[in-house]
């Protein structure tokens, strides 16, 4: 267990705001709003915002999953792609995770593939036991 620096903080809510898994849901919160910006052959791109985060979903009008989010990170632009949607206890999973960002002047490509998901598994809540100082 580790405290997040206050420096961090606002890049881990913005980071916890944006979760792939709950993102869609974000519209439901009070203060934001979410407005269909055009509809393509293979999209609905969707600008969801609260407060000073902003998204921009692209909804794949065929299957209605998540494949892309487009969003600010440290004033750059950060692009996240989603595929190999799995179906894991009634709820479809993306098990392929792209990103592309800046970082330090640079491009950077993470390209991550998820092996295995457990919903509400068990955790042992000792593992979030802050140790002594």
């Amino acid at each position: 267990v580790q405290e997040i620096p206050a420096r961090d903080l606002r890049a881990a809510r913005s980071q916890l705001w944006r979760d792939q898994e709950l993102v869609l849901l974000r519209f439901k919160e009070k203060g934001t709003t979410a407005k269909l910006l055009e509809s393509t052959a293979k999209h609905h791109v969707i600008d969801m915002r609260k407060d000073k985060w902003q998204v921009r979903l692209y909804i794949n009008r065929k299957t209605l999953l998540l494949d892309k989010m487009v969003y600010q990170e440290g004033g750059e632009q950060a692009t996240e792609e989603y595929s190999n949607y799995k179906l894991v206890n009634g709820i479809r999973v993306a098990h392929r995770r792209k990103s592309l960002q800046r970082m330090m002047g640079q491009n950077a490509t993470f390209d991550i593939t998820i092996k295995k998901v457990t919903i509400d598994g068990k955790v042992d809540l000792k593992r979030f036991v802050k140790p002594p100082k």
